[in-house]
């Protein structure tokens, strides 16, 4: 069963196989969050922008304050996001959200 809360508006609103929605609720719990876990809401606009690096492991921040973000990391000209909730959903839920 997933928590209350962002995720079960998650749930609710997009078609997650339910292994996915386990996943991310154990992520979210371990993960601290300013923004109280809003990329787990069913508001676009709340998702981060962020996209799969070429690698396929790399998640690249697209976000204008992504400066501000304590998961994002400089790397050459742009940042590399490290919040292991963003990455999953760029790698298992979304090809490029931007």
């Amino acid at each position: 069963m997933y928590p209350a809360g962002p995720l079960a508006i998650l749930m609710g609103t997009m078609d997650v196989p339910e292994q996915h929605g386990q996943r991310l609720a154990e992520l979210a719990a371990v993960t601290p969050c300013e923004r109280d876990h809003a990329c787990l809401s069913s508001v676009p606009e709340k998702l981060c922008k962020a996209k799969l690096g070429s690698d396929g492991r790399a998640v690249l921040c697209l976000d204008e304050d992504g400066w501000h973000c304590r998961y994002s990391v400089p790397i050459g000209q742009g940042l590399a996001c490290t919040c292991l909730v963003r990455q999953y959903i760029a790698k298992h839920l979304t090809q490029t959200t931007t």
